[in-house]
């Protein structure tokens, strides 16, 4: 453990070697292929168990049988019948953090065919500029096997009319007997810019996923006792009134005893740059300066981090950037996520996640390597830190 970072040292007595595991565990390439590997399987919302629940399943199989990274991580594929996939760290069934990051992606449902296209309604916040974009229509009738791919075509956005704010979508596609209510994603596949470090893909909630994943990998093996949830249903349509959204994550809330709820939950998702007008997203020096924090989300319709722990939190960002992993607090819009159901749970709620753009493929989405590296660093350390009673008392 550094000198000059006392702080850690004393919360982390345990661990003196934890700052070189977290360069040893988390690589450009490592994360690049945990990234690929998750963002290439196709999740749409209500499905993300059985298809990208077995890849996170093969991902930890693989790492814990390496001899030096055996721990307890418990895999819960449906917890508590939720739809969650869980990571349980450590052997206590009070786990005093909740880590969050959701599995789905968004995804569109068909109608009746006609004149050669399908008519989608979005399930998700429709974001789309118009145009006409890949997609793929998605068979999902084998459990627990990724999607296979029944149809490709072209997603259509044009103009919605004009005394209404939604766009209308099609699906383009030479095949017409598609099933209703099939699946329709963006088609995307995973590439790394190794010149820029950017990546390209499926990155919501994918970017998150990989950090989470990553920082499991690292601490694993030191058995704190974090529950590491990958929630299904948070892409939904965001509207006025009844929660629409979230609401695998509200289940898993509602299904736990009161004495098992967490002390902190962070929830990590893609803080969308293109609803920042102070930056250009298209450039990728906009991107590789760390994670991302701000203190609540969509204007405070979401969850506000208590002032004590947004200071507590300032306090360890500073402390870590001193060992080069860096988050930025900017004072941007970030959307409402999983923590609109983690508020059921706990008022302390963290908004640690990824700068990224074009998250509902108005162009293509991007996040940065080094970005997705912060993330998980961050997280590995501040699960460790919140094991602290001491510090907990503190601030929470």
């Amino acid at each position: 453990m550094s000198s000059n970072c006392p702080l850690l040292a004393h919360l982390l007595p345990e661990h003196p070697d934890i700052r070189s595991r977290l360069s040893q565990v988390i690589t450009p390439e490592r994360t690049f292929n945990v990234f690929k590997t998750i963002a290439d399987t196709y999740a749409p919302t209500l499905t993300a168990c059985q298809t990208r629940g077995p890849v996170l399943r093969k991902l930890f199989s693989e790492f814990l049988r390496q001899e030096d990274n055996v721990g307890k991580v418990r895999f819960e594929s449906n917890y508590l019948g939720t739809g969650a996939v869980v990571l349980a760290l450590g052997d206590s069934v009070q786990a005093p953090v909740w880590s969050v990051a959701h599995l789905d992606n968004i995804s569109f449902l068909t109608g009746n065919y006609q004149n050669g296209r399908y008519p989608v309604t979005p399930y998700c916040q429709s974001r789309q500029n118009p145009g006409q974009r890949p997609a793929v229509a998605l068979a999902l009738d084998a459990p627990n096997t990724p999607a296979r791919i029944c149809a490709k075509g072209t997603l259509v956005t044009a103009p919605g009319p004009a005394n209404s704010l939604e766009p209308f979508h099609f699906f383009e596609t030479p095949m017409s007997e598609l099933p209703l209510a099939t699946r329709v994603c963006y088609a995307t596949e995973a590439t790394w810019d190794t010149d820029t470090g950017m990546v390209y893909g499926a990155i919501d909630n994918a970017a998150c996923c990989t950090a989470l994943v990553l920082a499991t990998m690292v601490v694993g093996a030191l058995e704190p006792n974090v529950l590491v949830i990958f929630p299904d249903e948070e892409e939904g349509v965001v509207d006025v009134g009844p929660q629409t959204f979230s609401r695998a994550a509200t289940r898993l809330v509602q299904r736990t005893s009161p004495q098992h709820l967490p002390d902190l939950v962070i929830v990590s998702d893609i803080q969308d740059l293109e609803f920042e007008p102070s930056v250009d997203p298209r450039s990728p020096q906009t991107f590789g300066h760390g994670a991302s924090m701000e203190a609540f989300t969509s204007r405070t319709r979401g969850a506000v981090t208590p002032p004590y722990l947004l200071s507590a939190l300032r306090q360890i960002v500073g402390i870590l950037s001193e060992w080069d992993i860096h988050v930025r607090e900017m004072g941007r819009y970030l959307n409402r996520s999983d923590d609109v159901s983690m508020l059921k749970a706990t008022p302390n709620i963290a908004h640690i996640g990824c700068p990224g753009a074009f998250t509902h493929f108005q162009e293509t989405p991007r996040v940065h390597v080094e970005d997705m590296m912060h993330l998980a660093k961050t997280l590995a350390v501040l699960w460790l830190v919140a094991q602290s009673p001491d510090w907990r008392a503190s601030f929470i």
